[in-house]
């Protein structure tokens, strides 16, 4: 629950009609396995009061490849992504982790090779645009373990099961691994046949979207500034969002992006998106409200 009272939820479905909202991956895959029994991870934003989604996706891949339906025939697989733990940060990002066992798991400005075989299982870790309409990083924390067996009862070997934020925007996951994890230079403990991990992720710099008008009518240009905190690269670029949408691409000038622009009538959910090397990061979303244009008679 953020500071604000809505709720984030993640874990696992196998449902292709689960309900999706402004989803980033609206279908559930799977659908390359016969007489698949596949599932995928979700992740959901409900308001305060449980009873609207703010936003609700699919979270998987396709669990085999054409090769895979080969060397397995058509008997029924019961593979599946899934989501264990959820935090969330000020900003309002779902960090979500769980496990991987599909082959085309999505990853964004991963440093993570893609399975290299479809019985490869890896703990994930993925971040949740604040508006719910992107992955702003996905990666695997690579785990290697598999023992063959697909019907776990509970959490499986190789998942990452915990999940937290700090007040710098930081995650901390736990989980499990066998000796193919690869520790960070200076690690507490460097090698193991199997057993606990823990990993950290560095934040990325924090974000502020501000319009230069809180209401304006459909032909009344309004302007948005992006600020980051501190200096990001050079001509990074900024992507103005109403949604999913993109409004416009400016490139970042010192700290800060501008772009000046007309929006329809209605009301809009807008934020900014800074593409740096190797991740994303985004503001809070602001909501415009747009008037009609004013006529004369």
């Amino acid at each position: 629950i953020d500071g604000e009272g809505f709720i984030y939820v993640a874990g696992e479905t196998y449902s292709s009609n689960f309900p999706t909202k402004g989803a980033f991956q609206a279908q559930k895959a799977g659908a390359r396995l016969i007489n698949s029994s596949v599932g995928n991870a979700f992740v959901a934003k409900l308001v305060p009061t449980g009873d609207a989604l703010v936003y609700s996706s699919f979270l998987g891949g396709e669990v085999c490849t054409t090769l895979c339906q080969l060397v397995f025939g058509p008997q029924p697989q019961f593979r599946a992504d899934a989501a264990y733990g959820i935090a969330v940060d000020a900003a309002g990002h779902a960090f979500v982790t769980g496990i991987a066992r599909s082959y085309t798991f999505p990853l964004v400005d991963s440093n993570s090779l893609r399975k290299q075989q479809d019985n490869e299982d890896s703990a994930f870790v993925v971040k949740v645009s604040a508006a719910g309409s992107g992955l702003l990083w996905s990666t695997f924390v690579r785990t290697g373990y598999n023992t063959g067996d697909n019907h776990w009862t509970q959490f499986p070997p190789g998942a990452a099961t915990g999940i937290a934020v700090d007040s710098f925007g930081a995650a901390y996951v736990t989980g499990d691994s066998d000796s193919s994890f690869q520790p960070t230079a200076g690690a507490f403990q460097t090698s193991i046949a199997q057993g606990a991990i823990v990993v950290k992720f560095a934040p990325a710099p924090a974000m502020s979207l501000t319009t230069s008008n809180a209401s304006v009518d459909a032909r009344t240009p309004i302007t948005l500034t992006a600020t980051a905190a501190g200096a990001p690269p050079a001509s990074a670029p900024v992507f103005f969002m109403d949604g999913a949408t993109i409004v416009g691409i400016v490139p970042m000038t010192g700290n800060r992006a501008i772009l000046t622009t007309t929006l329809p009538q209605g009301i809009h959910m807008l934020s900014a998106v800074l593409r740096l090397p190797g991740s994303y990061s985004d503001t809070p979303v602001v909501l415009q409200v747009v008037d009609a244009p004013v006529t004369c008679d």
